[in-house]
């Protein structure tokens, strides 16, 4: 017994032992890690040696020494006052977290290290310090999830990551945010692991909370709030505590879950309110307020975040953040993974992460969920976010750690084999992987930590290359001294400026560049010097220098009111020069300006310029020297200069040395230079002869004078340097060398530097003033300011990637600046420009701007010689503490001349004025397509093509009688429709008439469409053409008809009555709507006139156009930008007839108007039959009824659809009786009883023959704009009276078309033949010719092709689900199910863009940017007056079908739905919150539609219903939606939300109106069954409703067809005919049209092909461009919104140029403007007329009868217009 008790203790000790052992190595390899840490953290931590390089870090310097610690608590919490808030001490945008900074400053107090450098130093020293405890917290929480060794491993991996070491050196907040962050993820592992609460009884099912439990959740919450109030995105840290709950609840067994699930839920609102609590604390000044407890958020924190958030998005035009343009996810992942970890570390801890995610998952490892999930979810975040900055994913790098150690380690401990397909890795083979990858990525991590920390053992590149430049580049004045490490030069310091005294002559200097003539010389400021009286004229001659002072004009005074100063102001002088002063090529000439003054001093500063015009007429500006204080007999130089190194001043050189007044006589130069700090030491001197008149390059030539002694400097002292004219004339200038710096948006090179002053106007080694500002626009100016500073610069300065890693992203925005960098490098264009940068080395390239890359200072990675190119990381990985500098200097071979030739290559009409965020969108493909302009040989088949005279004869039958027109189109299309019905009815077979009312509107499309696809491919679309087209579509349709004849010949003596009333009801329609057009032809209307000019002007250059795209008649030498394929559509029947267009346009509208009618008519044909055949069967008796329910519901289909109103006219009549009653009472605000009262009083009035005050008009546009504001409320039967050949007027039948196709899918359930062989044609014509339908609304109105995409590709998934097999390859049931119908859906929707391609590809709308609308929303009361009488409809038919639903089900039935009670319970929930969220933001439509669509969907659900009643159920839902989603959102750019309302109410409408008609029906035919009360709710208020919305067609209609501009006008066809006797009166001037007219006509006949024409250029909707709207000639350009709107993607300002351009043109008597002008837009004939001498009154349009003749000739004059063609 006591021996087995001694053996038990002998095995405990043994143990514990081995215990202690194994605890002390895991110390010891946790300390040694966290000291390697610990080390790569604080190695160079003053890397930048004081000078601030870190501009993040700078500003918070900037705060921290700004800040004073408070005296109290109450203090501290007082935001007003606090002396810790930055907002009190001037930093009002300021969105850092506060906490790291009060840490940094009390800890600063506490050692006494508070200035601006040492609280740098403290800061960073801090930052490293938190980075070390992240270091400690990644191996807790890895030991906590795993084990010691995953702890370890994760602890060295994150020890040596090169992102946090990096950020470790930054006084900014993130490694604290990282801590902090760590810490809260650490108490939530803690609490994930620990077992379940204390207390727990099963019995009761209660959780007793204790001490432990609650405690936890109180500190994740305090760690959060110190998180958050580091960076405010830790507050996503968050949601890793629900998650922990989560995984906590269902590890439990269901019995307890509910119990446990309330303790949760207690615990977490415990856990927010602790992180409230310390967020309060910690980030005190995002509160408002003066105590502890005021909890209001704090406006200027508010707004700094919000305008923050508006950076991060890209949308603000923020150029730094040009860097994010165009940067995908991969970016941000290869950035981590190659540079922010390394590539051992990255590749395996994304390895991991996906390892982790499955076994967690798939093998329900729940403990891993709540650290891969919220890794996983920020991870996504941050690459998915705009800007894609590495350091913001630094917040996972300790979890990436963790992550990529449990996947080492858990194939290190591995005791499975793994089997991957044929591959087997065994238990100890993986193993043995395991622990090789562990050992090779932590050896990799380390190695690549060390190399890169080598980057802080080695001096800033900037501060590096500031040494270099003062080793190597000389100042103005240097001073040569001998030291003991040689000799070395100090460069010294020189003053800009001159003073001008008195009668005393000031020369400037200048190289000609060029030959030509000195037109003006420009002086940037001059001001007195003191107080002046009276005023002061200046004077300046010029002589060729060597010339002995002969003036080559008289003396030049200064102009206009720059001709003199006076009293103390400063200003700019000109000279200009009457006539010019030739120059020659290299000469060098003398400007000496005088002043009238002799007594006066006038100070003299910046950089003279000189304007010459070349001898190509061309004006060649360039800058002379910048003034400098200059040495005269009488005035000497003198400065201080900080001498620094000892050693023996022996010399001074000077490298610019030149006599401004090229004085040949010689001169003596003496220099004394007299030290401060050097007992006994005299002044030493030295002196130097000569003429000094060689202008060198400009700036003179170099000289050295040698000292009569040397001067010895024992200890750093100021020197005081003086230099004179001892001996001789002259004015001797010294100028310094000038540097070009790339922008103010990056840190200048040389950085400071003791004893130098770099920059100064007062005193500086180097010019300060060039300045090439990259981030500026590109334009003329920019381009010139190139030019200019290029020739001035010496040397250019490139301190980091900042500009030519940004800029040149963009090169649409930036094309001159990204021109410029290439040439600058001489980057070949194979090669990525931004890589060149990244590589280029001194003479590894050569360009043509005339310098050469003499130096680059980088300091990469590195182990020994083998280095680690980090350039190619994202910018700010690099720029801050190791930037690449490049230094290039200006060769002997810089030419100026070549230098402007280069940069005037550059287009830069084309600049896209991007925001970073929008150069993501910007589709490239617009360069592709020439700027949305026509190319070279696509525009010479244009110009050539489209003669008038050629395409419509006027001595033709259809143009001398337009009865022959009218009956030529109509049977054109009859014939057409019967030769494309064989191919149809193959096409729609679930349709019981097989499509016959759409075989006429198939025939148009198939013609389109073969027309654009030859056009496009460079085939002229002649009438010839167009004929073998329709050719071949009757041989097509004519084999079909053989080939099916005996089908058709059964379908036609069953449907022969139907096809009858078809062709009926489409020649009632046409005739209808042709007398309407009759009695108004006009295509014009000076006050609602509306977008015919533009329509009208698409149409005659679609139809002249003679390949495609179409030239665009209104922007010379582009191409239509525009939906205009509906005039295709329409174009190519009229180009084939030869019909005019201006009588055309009034033929195609009828038979348009007819194809609508007769299309709804066929759906609501179908749509009932299909009900009554499903319900009744085939055989039924009511379907062999002509006149049956069918034809009801389909009559009625078209006149909902086509013919009947809203309820406009009604509320128009209403409120101008109430107006009239009112006797000038205000009808706002008035009671409903006043409102009646006033009605009838108005209507008495009426009846007594008073006159309703309404204008002519009212009746027809009102009703248009039932929505306050700008919304367009049209209506199908306005949209046609109003006549405006628009996008969605064309649209209309297609949309029919479409909707039609989609409901034979519907009706044939996938049956497309009675064989396989005429089941695969059907299937093919079948998809082809919806394909065709639908795909050509994108073309025509591209709004409504997604719609009924849609609509088609959900019945499609509906048809293919229900009813078609699955396939027999896929074995999942579902899956096999489901393939069938994505095939048909994929296969739509790939046809339908395919065979639009050529149109599509070369379509670049502007506006495709959907926004959130929060403007007006429409009131209820206009919703009704818009819908009020097909809501009647479908709300009483939805409560029969109901009502009839109800009474067939039994209550028990809702026995079904209990197993669904929770999700009927959600959904309840989801849509009351929706409803009042909608209520909440006032859409108050919300209360008529979300029930509705509940409702569809309902009645949709019900078991046993009809295919064809889901369609109309689908209809109704989703037109409502539509009118509902426009309350919500808009496209941005438009004109608020007028357009969406516009078209969406218009396609909302056709699709009620499609199944309202049926449903009327069935409504109508039920009565029977219902009560006679119940039959007077339903037809009182139903009549009522239409009798008011035929209101419309009545008044509205008669309104039309007398509203003309000229009532007496002939009621004709022609469109053109009111010209003739009507007048237009504009601009003062009473302008009768007819010269327009018969000026028209006669360019019509004799103008060939389509040149160029320009006239008057008027803004929209007034009486201009009407040559090219009734020619079709291409004008220099048309409506100015318009064309802006169509080239919106261009993002440039070039309509506006055109638009200027024209007016200057009219306007101007400059010739060489109107040649240019003539030249650039290739102007062939000129309009003079009566608009033109209105809107351009003066003697500007004189030029074109004095130059009749030379520059043209006139070649028609009809009264007071005149047309000239250009010689």
């Amino acid at each position: 017994m006591m021996r087995n008790s001694e053996t038990t203790d002998i095995k405990k000790i043994k143990t514990r032992a081995k215990v202690d052992w194994r605890g002390g190595l895991i110390v010891f390899l946790l300390l040694s890690i966290i000291c390697a840490g610990a080390y790569f953290r604080t190695i160079g931590v003053d890397w930048d040696e004081g000078r601030h390089l870190h501009p993040d870090e700078r500003f918070l310097s900037m705060v921290l020494n700004s800040m004073t610690p408070v005296r109290s608590a109450g203090e501290y919490f007082n935001t007003d006052a606090s002396t810790l808030n930055p907002g009190n001490l001037g930093y009002d945008f300021f969105v850092y977290g506060t906490l790291p900074l009060f840490i940094i400053r009390y800890v600063g107090e506490w050692i006494g290290q508070v200035g601006y450098d040492p609280i740098t130093i403290v800061g960073r020293q801090l930052s490293a310090l938190a980075d070390v405890i992240t270091i400690l917290l990644v191996f807790l929480i890895a030991f906590r999830l795993m084990n010691s060794k995953a702890g370890l491993l994760a602890a060295a991996l994150y020890a040596f990551a090169v992102l946090p070491i990096q950020q470790s050196h930054f006084m900014t907040v993130d490694t604290f945010t990282n801590t902090f962050g760590m810490l809260t993820l650490y108490i939530g592992v803690v609490i994930l692991t620990k077992s379940q609460p204390g207390g727990a009884s099963l019995e009761s099912r209660r959780i007793k909370t204790q001490f432990g439990d609650w405690f936890l959740y109180a500190a994740f919450g305090i760690a959060l709030g110190m998180a958050a109030a580091s960076k405010i995105n830790a507050v996503s840290l968050a949601l890793f505590l629900p998650a922990v709950e989560a995984v906590r609840f269902f590890r439990l067994d269901a019995e307890e879950r509910e119990s446990y699930s309330k303790f949760s839920l207690k615990m977490i609102l415990l856990a927010a309110l602790f992180s409230i609590i310390s967020f309060r604390i910690f980030q005190p000044y995002a509160f408002a307020g003066t105590g502890f407890f005021t909890l209001g958020l704090n406006r200027e924190w508010l707004d700094g975040l919000k305008s923050l958030a508006q950076q991060s998005t890209g949308n603000v035009d923020f150029p730094p953040a040009l860097q994010w343009a165009r940067r995908s996810v991969l970016f941000s992942l290869k950035n981590l993974v190659v540079w922010g970890l390394g590539s051992p570390f990255g590749v395996v801890s994304l390895i991991s992460l996906g390892a982790m995610g499955w076994v967690g998952i798939k093998h329900k490892k729940r403990l891993l969920l709540p650290v891969w999930g919220w890794t996983a979810f920020y991870l996504l975040w941050q690459l998915t976010a705009w800007v894609k900055a590495m350091r913001y994913l630094l917040l996972i790098y300790p979890l990436l750690a963790v992550i990529a150690a449990w996947g080492l380690v858990s194939l290190w401990q591995s005791t499975r084999e793994l089997r991957c397909g044929r591959i087997k890795l065994s238990a100890k083979s993986l193993r043995a992987l395991g622990l090789a990858l562990a050992v090779l990525t932590l050896a990799g991590s380390a190695v690549y930590a060390f190399a890169f920390t080598r980057i802080y053992t080695r001096p800033h590149t900037r501060v590096n290359a500031t040494g270099w430049i003062y080793d190597h580049i000389s100042g103005p004045v240097n001073l040569v001294s001998r030291t003991d490490d040689g000799e070395v030069i100090q460069q010294a310091p020189y003053r800009s400026g001159d003073t001008l005294f008195g009668a005393q002559s000031k020369p400037f200097t200048f190289v000609s560049w060029v030959d030509g003539e000195l037109e003006a010389f420009t002086l940037p400021t001059a001001q007195f010097l003191g107080a002046q009286g009276g005023s002061n004229r200046f004077s300046v001659i010029i002589t060729r220098a060597g010339s002995l002072g002969e003036p080559l004009s008289p003396p030049i005074l200064s102009t206009a009111a720059n001709s003199s100063l006076s009293d103390n102001s400063a200003g700019l002088l000109t000279f200009r020069f009457d006539p010019p002063i030739p120059l020659e090529k290299g000469a060098g000439y003398v400007l000496s300006l005088r002043q009238s003054d002799p007594d006066t001093q006038v100070f003299l500063s910046g950089v003279p310029k000189v304007s010459i015009r070349n001898r190509q007429g061309a004006s060649s500006p360039q800058s002379l020297n910048r003034i400098v204080e200059t040495i005269t007999p009488t005035h000497a130089y003198s400065m201080d200069i900080s001498v620094l190194t000892p050693g023996d001043i022996t010399a001074v050189e000077i490298p610019y040395l030149l006599d401004l007044s090229q004085n040949y006589s010689e001169k003596t130069l003496k220099v004394t230079l007299s030290p401060s700090a050097e007992p006994n030491s005299e002044p030493v001197r030295g002196v130097l002869s000569g003429t000094f008149v060689d202008l060198g390059g400009g700036k003179g030539s170099s000289a050295r004078i040698v000292l009569d002694k040397p001067l010895r400097i024992t200890v750093p002292q100021v020197l005081n340097f003086s230099l004179e004219m001892s001996a001789g004339k002259g004015t001797l200038a010294i100028s310094s060398v000038a540097p070009v710096h790339e922008s103010s948006w990056d840190d200048a090179l040389p950085v400071s530097e003791a004893g130098y002053v770099p920059y100064s106007d007062n005193g500086g080694i180097f010019r300060g003033d060039l300045n090439l500002e990259l981030y500026w626009p590109d334009n003329a100016d920019k381009r010139e300011r190139f030019i200019d500073l290029l020739q001035q610069g010496d040397y250019l300065f490139i301190s980091s990637n900042r500009q030519w890693g940004t800029t040149t992203r963009v090169p649409e925005r930036y094309p001159l600046t990204s021109f410029y960098y290439r040439e600058l490098l001489g980057c070949p264009e194979s090669l990525d420009l931004v890589s060149c940068y990244n590589i280029a080395e001194p003479g590894m390239f050569s360009g043509r701007l005339g310098f050469e890359l003499l130096k680059t200072v980088t300091s990469y990675p590195n182990l020994g010689d083998w280095r680690f190119n980090d350039q190619f990381a994202e910018e700010a990985f690099s720029v801050y503490d190791h930037p690449k500098v490049l230094i290039f200097k200006k060769g002997a071979d810089f030419d100026p001349n070549t230098v402007r030739n280069l940069f005037e290559g550059v287009d830069l009409s084309y600049v896209v004025n991007l925001t970073p965020r929008q150069a993501d969108n910007y589709k490239t493909s617009i360069i592709r397509d020439n700027h949305l302009m026509l190319r070279a040989d696509s525009l010479t088949v244009q110009r050539r093509g489209g003669t008038w005279s050629r395409l419509f004869n006027r001595l033709a039958l259809v143009n001398t009688s337009q009865t022959a027109a009218v009956a030529a189109f109509y049977l054109f299309s009859l014939i057409l429709g019967l030769f494309v019905y064989p191919i149809l009815r193959l096409a729609l077979p679930g349709l019981a008439d097989k499509g016959y009312a759409f075989s006429r509107l198939a025939g148009f499309l198939l013609i389109a469409w073969f027309a654009y696809l030859l056009g496009s491919s460079g085939f002229a679309v002649t009438k010839t053409l167009i004929g073998c087209v329709c050719a071949l579509i009757a041989l097509a349709g004519a084999l079909a008809a053989v080939l099916g004849r005996r089908a058709i010949l059964q379908e036609l003596r069953q449907n022969w009555k139907h096809y009858l009333v078809i062709e009926l009801l489409a020649l009632g329609a046409f005739l209808f709507f042709l007398w309407v057009r009759c009695n108004n032809p006009d295509l014009w209307h000076p006050y609602k006139g509306g977008e015919k000019p533009m329509d009208f002007s698409y149409f005659n250059a679609v139809i002249k156009s003679t390949t495609f795209p179409a030239y665009d008649p209104w922007y010379a030498g582009g191409y239509i930008n525009y939906y205009y394929y509906g005039l295709i559509i329409l174009g190519m029947p009229v180009k084939l007839l030869g019909i005019i267009p201006s009588v055309a346009y009034n033929i195609v509208l009828p038979l348009w108007y007819s194809l609508l009618v007769i299309g709804a008519y066929s759906v609501g044909w179908n749509l009932t039959r299909a009900i009554i055949a499903g319900r009744e069967g085939e055989n039924a008796p009511e379907l062999s009824r002509v006149f049956g329910k069918p034809f009801a519901a389909g009559l009625c289909t078209a006149l909902l659809l086509a013919f009947v109103g809203n309820l406009g006219t009604v509320r128009l009549l209403n409120q101008t009786l109430q107006t009239m009653g009112a006797g000038g009472a205000a009808l706002d605000g008035a009671t409903i009883f006043n409102k009646l009262s006033w009605f009838f009083k108005g209507y008495g009035l009426l009846l007594k023959g008073t006159q309703m005050p309404l204008y002519p008009g009212d009746w027809y546009w009102v009703p248009s704009r039932v929505i306050p504001g700008d919304p367009i409320t049209e209506f199908p039967y306005f949209t046609f009276l109003y006549a405006d050949l628009h996008a969605h007027l064309i649209a209309m039948p297609i949309v029919i078309f479409a909707a039609a196709w989609g409901l034979s899918a519907l009706l044939a359930k996938c049956r497309f033949g009675e064989t396989r062989a005429t089941g695969r044609l059907g299937f093919g014509l079948s998809f082809f010719i919806g394909a065709l339908v639908i795909g050509a609304l994108k073309p025509t109105n591209t709004w409504d092709y997604y719609t009924l995409l849609l609509l088609n590709l959900f019945m499609l998934g509906y048809v293919g689900w229900k009813y078609l097999p699955p396939v027999k390859f896929m074995r999942q049931a579902r899956l096999a199910k489901l393939l069938p119908a994505l095939g048909m859906i994929a296969a739509l929707t790939g046809l339908s863009m395919l065979l639009y391609l050529p149109f599509n590809r070369l379509f670049h709308p502007g506006y495709n940017q959907i926004g959130i609308w929060t403007g007006d929303r429409t009131p209820l009361g206009s919703y009704f007056t818009h819908w009020g009488l097909l809501l009647f409809i479908i709300v009483f038919w939805y409560a029969w079908e109901t009502y009839q639903w109800l009474a067939v089900t039994p209550l028990s039935a809702l026995k079904k739905l209990k197993p669904h009670q929770n999700l009927l319970k959600i959904a309840g929930v989801v849509f009351g919150v929706l409803l009042i969220a909608l209520l909440y933001l006032k859409v108050t439509v919300a209360l008529v539609v979300l029930p509705l669509c509940l409702w569809s969907l309902l009645l949709l659900l019900r078991p046993a219903q009809s295919d064809a009643k889901k369609l109309m159920f689908f209809l109704i839902a989703t037109a409502l939606l539509e009118t509902l989603v426009v309350e919500m959102v808009y496209l941005v750019g438009d004109i608020g939300r007028m357009n969406v309302v516009f078209k969406l109410y218009m396609q909302a409408w056709l699709m009620l109106a499609l199944a309202a008609g049926s449903g009327l029906v069935l409504l109508w035919t039920s009565q029977h069954r219902w009560t006679l009360r119940t039959q007077l709710l339903f037809q009182l208020p139903l009549i009522l409703l239409a009798a008011g919305a035929l209101l419309f067609p009545l008044l509205g209609t008669t309104d039309k067809i007398h509203d003309r501009m000229d009532p007496a006008a002939p009621k004709t066809l022609d469109g053109m005919r009111y010209m003739v006797s009507s007048h237009y009166y504009d601009m003062g001037v009473d302008m009768p049209l007819k010269d327009d007219y018969y000026t028209i006509r006669w360019m019509q006949d004799n103008i060939s092909g389509s040149p160029v024409i320009v006239e008057a250029q008027a803004y929209e909707y007034r009486w201009g461009n009407r040559y090219t709207i009734y020619t079709g000639l291409p004008g220099v350009v048309g409506w100015n919104y318009h064309q802006r709107q169509q080239r919106a993607i261009l993002q440039n300002n070039e309509v506006q140029n055109r638009v200027d351009e024209v007016n200057k043109f009219y306007l101007t008597d400059d010739l060489d403007f109107v040649r240019k002008f003539i030249d650039k837009y290739q102007v062939s004939y000129i309009i003079v007329g009566r608009l033109e001498k209105a809107f351009y009154p003066g003697g500007g349009l004189d030029k074109f009868e004095t130059q009749a003749g030379i520059l043209w000739d006139q070649v028609f004059q009809y009264d007071s217009t005149v047309v000239y063609k250009v010689r």
